[in-house]
């Protein structure tokens, strides 16, 4: 299993992009100039961290699958993920490190750990968000995901953003 970035992206809050005339915005679900926008729906897969209100985070994460550079028959299953990290605290923190446990259809466990996500260590403002697509790579058509972030308030408060359990998974493998 591999895990790697593929592209970044910060977010502007939507009056920001409004003003800057709505340019390579496109809705959830919409296709743009990138490809389809990924759809965030608030469920299993979203997190609030409330316990701190100077600190309040919310992780939401979208998968696809990437048949194009799969490769089923050398048990090579290539998975995008898109996360938007939204700061809904009233204090700014800064994405230091990230810890994640990848999980395949066989059980087999590998942790990964590094700075920062996508070659970045971002400082998301107060009512700002973040989101980053980066990929794994599994053995099996079915996996999971979970893992943490290591975050620093802009008051020197360090703190762990916990990243809820998701699934990578080939269309129509699960039922």
């Amino acid at each position: 299993m591999q895990c790697g970035g593929h592209h970044r992206r910060r977010d502007r809050s939507l009056a920001a992009r409004r003003a800057a005339g709505g340019r390579g915005f496109h809705p959830p679900g919409e296709r743009g100039a990138r490809g389809i926008a990924p759809v965030f729906t608030p469920n299993a897969y979203t997190r609030r961290m409330d316990e701190t209100p100077d600190y309040t985070l919310e992780i939401q994460i979208a998968t696809r699958f990437l048949p194009e550079e799969s490769a089923p028959e050398d048990d090579r299953y290539v998975f995008a993920y898109t996360i938007r990290i939204r700061n809904l605290g009233r204090r700014a923190a800064q994405l230091l490190d990230r810890h994640w446990l990848i999980t395949d259809g066989n059980g087999h466990v590998e942790e990964v750990r590094g700075e920062g996500v996508v070659g970045e260590q971002p400082l998301i403002e107060p009512g700002d968000q973040f989101t980053y697509t980066s990929g794994a790579v599994l053995e099996t058509a079915v996996g999971t995901m979970e893992g943490s972030y290591g975050m620093v308030g802009d008051d020197g408060t360090h703190f762990d953003a916990p990243i809820p359990p998701f699934t990578l998974a080939v269309p129509r493998t699960l039922h």
